[in-house]
C-alpha cells in the first residue's frame, strides 16, 4: 500500500515538473522594474523615472504602456537598449527614461506601467514619490542608479560610459569641450567600438589624444580613457549633442565571453545669439580673443615693382570661419588675390592659432603713396563685449620706373610699322596643279567609296550606342556613375546663380547637394541618411586619401555653418565654397 501511495506521489511530482518546463518553454520570460531618481523632491525640481524591461524576450517588447500619472506632466523622453550573450544564450535589457515635472505637493505613485510580449502582459510595481512645497533634499531610491547613470552615462559598477560638456549656455561660434569618457575595471576581449555623438549644428574640431591613465570613483580604481573634441555651435536656440556608444566584449579564461553595447544620454545646448548692441559694421562674425598685426616688405619702390602686405591675426577662436579682413581703400594699386596661410593649434585644448594674409600690391603711378589700416571686428565671450581693431597705416614712396617707358616705345614702334595685307590683283586659279581631267572615272575617285562606307559606318555607330543605352538602362549604377559629374556641374552653375542673385540658403544647398550627390552617385549609394563623419569613412574605404576626406567633411560643415550663420553672406566665405567644391569634385572624379 505505501508502495503504490509513493508512486503516484512521484508521478504528480514528475507531471509538475513536466508542466512547470512548458510554462518557462513556451511563456515570455521578462521583468519589467521602475526606478526613480528619487524617493522625496521639491515642487522645483525634476524627477527621473526609468522603467527596465529585462530578460530573453524583452528585445520583443514595444514600449511600455504608463499608468496614468495626473500629478505629473512629461517634460522629455529617452531610450537606450543593450544586448548580452552569455553561454550562448541572449538577454536584453530595454531602459525607457521619462524626466518627470511635479505640479504639486503630496505623496504619489509613479512607474505604473505595462508591456505586451507574445500576448502575455506584465506589468510594474508603482513606486512612491513624495512631493514636498519649496526646497527638499532628495532622498535616493531604494535601487539607485549605477556610477555610470549617477553621471549621466552607462554601464554598471564594473565599465560605464559618460559623455560631459563644460558649458551649457554658449554664445553662437563660441568653443564648448566635448568630453566622451570610459571608466572601466574589465578585461577587455580586441578592440571596442566606438561610435561618437552626432554634433548637428557645430562646426567639430578634434582636439589631442589623451593618454590614458587611472581614476578612482567611489573608492575604486579605473583604467581611464578620454576623447575631447571643440564645438563651436554654428546658430542659436536648442542644440542637441546626441549620444555615443560604446561596443566591447569582455570575458576571461575562467569566465564566459561577454557582448554588450553602452550609449551615454543626449545634452542639451542652449545657445546665446551674439548681442546686437555694439555690434561694429564691419563685424563679420569672429568670435573668440585676436590681435591683428601688418608689416610690409618695403617702404620704397618704383612703379611697376609689388610690395607685398602680410597681415596676421592671431589668437583664440575658430579661425576656420575667418576668411578675410577689412581691407583699406586700394584704388591706387593694381591688387591680387591675398594668400592665405592657417595655422592652426590645439595647445591646453583651446582651438586657435594664427591665419596670415598676404596681400600683393603693385602701385599704379609714382609718388607718395598711404596705406590706410587694415581692420578686424570680433566677439569676446569671456567680457561679452566687441572689440575692433586696427594696424598701424604704411607711407610708400614710389618713383618713376623704366617699365612706363619702354611700354611707350613700344606703343610707337607698333603705331609706324606698315603691314602688307594684301595685293590689287588677285587670280581665279593662281596653282594649275589643282585643275582635275575631264577623263576621270567615277569609280577612280574615294568619294564614290565614301559615300558607300558613310552609311555603313552610321548604322554601326547608332547599333552599338542603343546597346550601351540597353546596358546603362539594366545597370543602374553604372547609369549614376557616368551621369554623376554631368549632373555635378549643373548643380554648381545652380549654385552660381543663386550666388549672384544673393540666394546664401539656396547656394549652400546646391554646392552641398553638388559634393554629396555626386559622392552617391559615383559609389551608387543613398547618402541622405548619412553624416559628415560616416561620409568621411566610406571616401576613406574607397581609396580616397584621410586628407582629401577630411577636406570634404570640413567644406559640408562649412556649407551648414554658412547656410545657417550670418557670417555666410560673406562673399569671401561663399567664393570659397564654390572653388572647394569644384576642387573637390575634380580630385574625386579621379578617385572613384
Amino acid at each position: 500500500m505505501t508502495g503504490k501511495i509513493f508512486g503516484r506521489a512521484a508521478l504528480c511530482a514528475w507531471f509538475l515538473v513536466v508542466m512547470a518546463s512548458a510554462v518557462d518553454a513556451f511563456g515570455a520570460s521578462i521583468t519589467i522594474t521602475p526606478t526613480v531618481s528619487a524617493n522625496r523632491i521639491s515642487q522645483d525640481d525634476r524627477l527621473t523615472l526609468t522603467i527596465s524591461v529585462t530578460g530573453p524576450d524583452a528585445r520583443k517588447s514595444g514600449n511600455p504602456t504608463l499608468k496614468p500619472m495626473p500629478n505629473f506632466s512629461i517634460a522629455g523622453t529617452f531610450t537606450s537598449t543593450e544586448y548580452q550573450f552569455i553561454n550562448g544564450k541572449s538577454s536584453a535589457l530595454k531602459s525607457y527614461t521619462y524626466t518627470l515635472v511635479p505640479s504639486k505637493p503630496g505623496i504619489f505613485e509613479v512607474g505604473g506601467a505595462s508591456v505586451v510580449v507574445d500576448g502575455q502582459t506584465f506589468i510594474s510595481t508603482p513606486v512612491k514619490v513624495e512631493v514636498v512645497a519649496g526646497s527638499a533634499a532628495p532622498q535616493s531610491s531604494q535601487s539607485s542608479p549605477s556610477s555610470g547613470e549617477k553621471s549621466g552615462g552607462s554601464g554598471n559598477s564594473d565599465i560605464f560610459i559618460r559623455t560631459t560638456v563644460d558649458n551649457k549656455q554658449p554664445y553662437v561660434g563660441q568653443q564648448i569641450t566635448l568630453t566622451f569618457e570610459l571608466y572601466n575595471r574589465l578585461n577587455l576581449l580586441g578592440d571596442t567600438s566606438y561610435d561618437p555623438s552626432s554634433t548637428t549644428g557645430f562646426w567639430a574640431v578634434d582636439l589631442p589624444k589623451l593618454t590614458p591613465s587611472t581614476k578612482t570613483v567611489d573608492n575604486r580604481m579605473y583604467q581611464y580613457t578620454a576623447v575631447k573634441t571643440a564645438l563651436f555651435p554654428t546658430m542659436s536656440g536648442d542644440l542637441t549633442i546626441g549620444p555615443a556608444s560604446l561596443a566591447y566584449t569582455s570575458g576571461g579564461f575562467f569566465t564566459a565571453q561577454q557582448t554588450r553595447k553602452l550609449s551615454t544620454k543626449p545634452i542639451t545646448i542652449k545657445v546665446k545669439p551674439l548681442p546686437e548692441e555694439g555690434k561694429p559694421s564691419d563685424f563679420k562674425g569672429a568670435v573668440g580673443n585676436f590681435t591683428l598685426s601688418a608689416t610690409a616688405d618695403k617702404k620704397e619702390l618704383k612703379a611697376g615693382d609689388v610690395v607685398t602686405v602680410t597681415v596676421t591675426v592671431s589668437g583664440e577662436g575658430n579661425l576656420d570661419v575667418l576668411t578675410a579682413v577689412t581691407t583699406p581703400e586700394l584704388s591706387a594699386f593694381k591688387t591680387y588675390d591675398p594668400k592665405i596661410t592657417p595655422k592652426l593649434s590645439t595647445s591646453g585644448f583651446t582651438v586657435g592659432g594664427s591665419k596670415v594674409f598676404e596681400y600683393m600690391l603693385m602701385p599704379k603711378s609714382p609718388g607718395v603713396i598711404t596705406l590706410q589700416p587694415f581692420s578686424l571686428s570680433f566677439f569676446n565671450p569671456r567680457d561679452k563685449k566687441y572689440h575692433s581693431l586696427s594696424t598701424n597705416p604704411f607711407t610708400l614712396r614710389v618713383t618713376q620706373g623704366d617699365a612706363s617707358s619702354a611700354e611707350q616705345g613700344s606703343r610707337v614702334d607698333r603705331r609706324n610699322t606698315v603691314v602688307k595685307i594684301g595685293s590689287d590683283i588677285n587670280f581665279i586659279k593662281p596653282d594649275k596643279s589643282n585643275l582635275v581631267s575631264s577623263n576621270t572615272k567615277l569609280y577612280s575617285n574615294w568619294f564614290f567609296y565614301l559615300f558607300y562606307i558613310i552609311p555603313s559606318a552610321a548604322f554601326a555607330s547608332l547599333f552599338i550606342i542603343k546597346r550601351r543605352r540597353d546596358k546603362l538602362e539594366q545597370n543602374t549604377g553604372l547609369k549614376r556613375k557616368l551621369n554623376a559629374w554631368k549632373h555635378a556641374e549643373k548643380r554648381l552653375d545652380h549654385a552660381a546663380r543663386l550666388l549672384e542673385k544673393g540666394d546664401t540658403h539656396g547656394f549652400c544647398t546646391h554646392v552641398s547637394e553638388a559634393v554629396i550627390e555626386f559622392i552617391g552617385d559615383s559609389l551608387n549609394l543613398d547618402p541622405g541618411g548619412l553624416t559628415t563623419g560616416e561620409l568621411e569613412n566610406i571616401l576613406c574605404s574607397h581609396t580616397v586619401t584621410p586628407e582629401t576626406a577630411e577636406h570634404i567633411r570640413r567644406t559640408l560643415e562649412l556649407c551648414d555653418f554658412a547656410r545657417f550663420s550670418s557670417a555666410g553672406t560673406d562673399n569671401h566665405i561663399q567664393e570659397k565654397l564654390l572653388d572647394d567644391a569644384k576642387s573637390i569634385l575634380t580630385k574625386l572624379r579621379e578617385t572613384l
